[in-house]
């Protein structure tokens, strides 16, 4: 048998030039797919029955054209195969195995510089971005089928002629490569080599081969410096006890380079998160750049591709005075809930522990934004240096945002309005304005306001409140009045009381219509303090926990804007917890209990329905009064205020009697009326009365007595 040497020496004196054929093909590229082809045995897949798998590869090499003269399948690979060989012999010895393309060879001398990569690691490099972009070695490598992970490194050591236990240690989890996110091996089953040898993105690699640039430069479009804030520190002062801690923190860990530093942010969409990370890289003199979650022709990047060059740019930005910020982390964070559902914690491609030791080795500080944390594993929870729930700013910051925001558009009444409503977010404010303010010449000063509205309204609902910004102000009729509200408490006597001390729970009870929401409204009217009403489909939901997690929420809404809350129809949350008969039931009256006993503001609770309330709910409620039907002197009083309203006479004989035989009349009676005299306009005074008997008999005429008994 030849040896090499032998074999080429009698090439040599057949006159077969290395030069004959692709002159095109770079010596290196040439190099690698005879070692595909030959040495790794590809060129069984090459050759089938009908041909060569790709004809630009067999000419690209030499092999020229499918040789076909022979009628035997089996002598005709003999023949190309032994063609092959004589090709490889004669051109081993002539193929320069440097690559010669100077603008990748300069980037990734940079890329080595500044993340310290080794010989192996560059070479490795080197050769994945290749394998990106031409696709010669793409077709040769796909001849060696799918491989496993042991075969990858066996092949990756032959193309490149490097020591086996050199590459493994460059693809190993915890290697350079790794950890910089710039070249992973997948570890999982097999694949053929361009799926499984990957690079940290296909981005990254056509502009590594593009020209020579800085390596940050590489990461074009996906990572992406951050604009300028669009608020002020002082529009997060709801937020001052964290940020007393937080700011000073993240001044001192940007002059010790500590590791391992991770913000957690996380709160409703549009509260400011992102906001507020740009004011405190501004507040900090740092540069603050931003891992996208879309690529620059705007579709969804993968969650272990955005890790990938989320991991690359801590390498890049090392030695820089700089802050990331990683948003929707969602797609990242393996679901601590999948398994309940039968999901897989794995589908993203990244594990637990990538991302714990992404968390504890970064170099960078990081902000990781969320807007629910509710599938987060404590694991990864108890690695962030801090955590901060963005809620909506309190009423007085709204006001004061949407009046920066706004400014020059509307008048102080709508400013008002909008914040009136605890589910205007800044961002929904933002978007709004700016949309407005860009056709402002073309819409009439007058429209805006209303335009405003409509738009914040329509994304609100958008967003699954019910919410009517006009109707969010204080809902009171011209003509109320607590004189007409029948109760053993002096109401005005406890605004009074209320002035000195704002920390009281109430409840009202009594039947509908009685005035209890109305006195609610009243009291902070005479307060001068923002209420919060919420009702049962407010607060309800029908998934698990949520019911608890939405009425934490109004107490804590109501505490972050010193306002009055009130919740109507509160029997629904407190009913008597020794009759429930799900768990549920117990664990929202246990919530609510809770949420009671530390709220530190005025709570007021309404309900047509006092029995069954839960015994520990009524020790807890400071005042509890009972709004009862009027009293005839009440009732009549108020029958003359509505017919001087409405300029009718009341000096008709017998009208007061038959007034007093209504027992179970109530101002929202009157209320009744009042609307429907705005398309049926009332004649005179026993047509009223005739309105308010007919009110009364919708009620049940033999109802129980309201209170203890």
């Amino acid at each position: 048998m030849r040896t090499r040497k032998q074999h080429r020496n009698r090439l040599r004196n057949k006159n077969i030039n290395h030069h004959t054929y692709h002159e095109d093909l770079p010596d290196y590229l040439k190099l690698w797919i005879f070692r595909i082809l030959w040495d790794l045995g590809g060129y069984r897949e090459f050759f089938n029955p009908f041909g060569f798998s790709d004809d630009s590869v067999a000419l690209a090499i030499g092999l020229g054209e499918w040789d076909d003269t022979s009628d035997s399948q089996i002598e005709q690979n003999k023949i190309n195969r032994q063609k092959l060989c004589d090709l490889y012999l004669s051109e081993i010895d002539f193929l320069d195995p440097v690559v010669c393309n100077e603008v990748l060879t300069s980037n990734i001398k940079n890329v080595a510089q500044i993340a310290h990569l080794d010989e192996t690691d560059c070479r490795l490099l080197e050769f994945s971005i290749l394998l990106q972009s031409e696709q010669m070695l793409i077709q040769a490598t796909d001849c060696l089928g799918n491989l496993s992970l042991a075969k990858s490194c066996h092949v990756l050591s032959v193309i490149l002629d490097l020591p086996l236990e050199s590459i493994k240690v460059s693809l190993k989890q915890n290697s350079v490569l790794a950890r910089t996110g710039l070249v992973s091996l997948n570890s999982t089953g097999s694949e053929s080599l361009e799926r499984k040898l990957e690079v940290v993105s296909t981005n990254f690699a056509d502009l590594a081969m593009s020209e020579v640039m800085d390596p940050v430069a590489l990461l074009r479009g996906q990572l992406v410096p951050a604009t300028a804030p669009g608020l002020a520190l002082d529009d997060f002062d709801h937020l001052d006890k964290h940020l007393h801690v937080l700011l000073p923190y993240l001044g001192k860990v940007k002059k010790v380079s500590r590791p391992g530093v991770n913000i957690l942010l996380y709160g409703q969409p549009g509260t400011g998160k992102t906001q507020l990370v740009k004011v405190l890289a501004q507040c900090l003199h740092s540069e603050l750049y931003e891992v996208a979650s879309e690529d620059e022709d705007g579709d969804a990047v993968k969650g272990a591709n955005r890790l990938k060059t989320y991991q690359a740019a801590q390498a890049f930005l090392a030695s820089r005075d700089v802050f990331h910020v990683f948003e929707e982390i969602e797609d990242i964070f393996p679901d601590n809930h999948a398994s309940l559902f039968g999901g897989n914690n794995q589908a993203s491609g990244i594990s637990k522990a990538w991302i714990n030791r992404t968390l504890e080795e970064n170099n960078i500080p990081t902000f990781w934004v969320s807007n629910s944390i509710s599938c987060l594993d404590p694991a990864y929870t108890r690695r962030f240096d801090f955590v901060i729930e963005m809620p909506v700013p309190p009423r007085k910051q709204r006001e004061k945002i949407i009046k920066s925001v706004c400014n020059g558009l509307v008048s102080d009444s709508c400013i008002n309005r909008l914040a009136e409503s605890e589910k205007v977010a800044p961002a929904v404010i933002a978007r709004v304005a700016s949309v407005v303010r860009s056709i402002k010449d073309e819409l009439a000063a007058q429209s805006i306001p209303a335009s405003i509205e409509m738009m914040v309204e329509s994304t609100l609902k958008a967003q699954g409140h019910r919410v009517k910004i006009a109707d969010t102000g204080c809902q009171l009729p011209g003509y109320y009045d607590p004189a007409f509200i029948n109760t053993e408490i002096d109401l005005n006597k406890l605004a009074s009381g209320l002035v000195k001390n704002k920390n009281c729970r109430i409840c009202l009870y009594g039947p509908p219509g009685t005035g209890k929401t109305a006195y609610g409204y009243w009291l902070a009217k005479k307060l001068e303090m923002p209420i919060i009403v919420k009702r049962v489909s407010d607060l309800q939901s029908p998934y698990l926990g949520e019911a608890e997690m939405n009425i934490a929420a109004a107490f804590q809404q109501a505490t972050l804007d010193e306002s009055i809350l009130l919740i109507d129809e509160v029997d629904s949350f407190l009913q008597d917890r020794r009759s429930a008969k799900r768990s549920w039931e117990i664990s929202q009256v246990n919530e609510f209990l809770t949420q009671m006993e530390n709220y530190s503001g005025i709570f007021i609770a309404s309900t047509n329905l006092m029995d069954g309330l839960d015994q520990a709910a009524m020790r807890r409620f400071d005042i509890k009064a009972c709004f009862a039907y009027l009293k005839p002197e009440q009732a009549w009083q108020m029958f003359r205020k509505q017919c001087k309203l409405q300029s009718i006479p009341t000096r008709n004989k017998g009208l007061r009697e038959k007034l007093d035989q209504l027992t179970v009349l109530t101002p929202g009676d009157f209320t009744v009326i009042v609307r429907s005299n705005r398309f049926e306009p009332v004649k005179d005074a026993w047509q009223m009365l005739e309105r308010l008997e007919k009110e009364c008999s919708h009620k049940q005429p033999n109802h129980a007595p309201i209170g203890f008994m």
